[in-house]
């Protein structure tokens, strides 16, 4: 049997204009919300979880409430903020998201030796690359403080060429 119909190509890239939609933000809120209080096993996923050794602290960026009053506003009220990368202490508690992503080509916005004391001290909104901007804003809007992001969160020694935690 011949099959004339090419197979679709699931990985074409798709140019995302508007990421950061209130309509579709909005929605992920309602399901997040609705997964929470509606779940039971949802739920139970919402308690306080030992955080990992790094984690980037969105403490100092604009809150739920802010960010529900101006949705069409984010960019104007995330540019002046700072984040900062922490090392949390044995047992710390609390709530986080994750992100870990394809990098692409070059090298991305990382935690090296050199690099650690300054992310430590603080990271300015504008300075992450725009996939880590649109992760912090959508962990901030879910009411989240902090973020574990690969690059970030695991050093990445640059003259050795591998992983490791320092």
């Amino acid at each position: 049997m011949k099959i004339d119909t090419p197979a679709p190509n699931f990985f074409t890239s798709v140019k995302l204009e508007n990421s950061l939609d209130p309509t579709p933000l909005k929605q992920l809120r309602a399901w997040f919300d609705d997964c929470n209080s509606g779940h039971e096993k949802c739920s139970a996923l919402q308690k306080d979880v030992v955080l990992p050794t790094r984690v980037l602290d969105l403490g100092a960026m604009p809150e739920t409430n802010v960010l529900n009053d101006r949705m069409h506003e984010w960019q104007d009220l995330f540019l002046q903020s700072e984040c900062k990368l922490v090392e949390t202490t044995t047992g710390q508690l609390g709530k986080y998201a994750t992100l870990s992503y394809c990098w692409g080509t070059g090298l991305p916005f990382m935690t090296t030796k050199e690099t650690l004391s300054t992310r430590k001290t603080g990271i300015g909104f504008q300075s992450l690359p725009k996939t880590l901007q649109d992760a912090a804003m959508v962990a901030r809007y879910l009411g989240l403080q902090y973020i574990w992001i690969d690059c970030l969160a695991i050093g990445m020694d640059l003259n050795l060429r591998f992983w490791c935690i320092y």
